[in-house]
């Protein structure tokens, strides 16, 4: 089973006229305006989520990515029970 599990805020920008992003590595901030790179970011976002289900897929390995925002508990159970991970998966 790959398990990919993402907060809401991971998935899309903030609605807010300015933000900043600061590289956990390095320490270099950057701020932007999140609506000029929002549709960009959500489609890499989501390119993230469909490589990793595609390669998944090719190696036979159950894939799901669940929100923080869904309890992780319902989530195991419904797996262990009865795999029905389309109604599950977070887009």
């Amino acid at each position: 089973l790959l398990l990919q599990l993402s907060d809401p805020d991971e998935r899309t920008l903030p609605n807010a006229p300015l933000a900043r992003f600061v590289d956990a590595e390095t320490g270099e901030e950057l701020e932007v305006e999140p609506g000029e790179i929002r549709e960009a970011f959500e489609e890499t976002v989501q390119a993230r989520t469909d490589a990793l289900r595609h390669g998944s897929l090719l190696r036979r390995i159950d894939f799901a990515h669940l929100g923080t925002e869904q309890p992780f508990l319902e989530a195991i159970e419904a797996y262990m029970g009865f795999r029905h991970w389309n109604e599950l998966s977070v887009s």
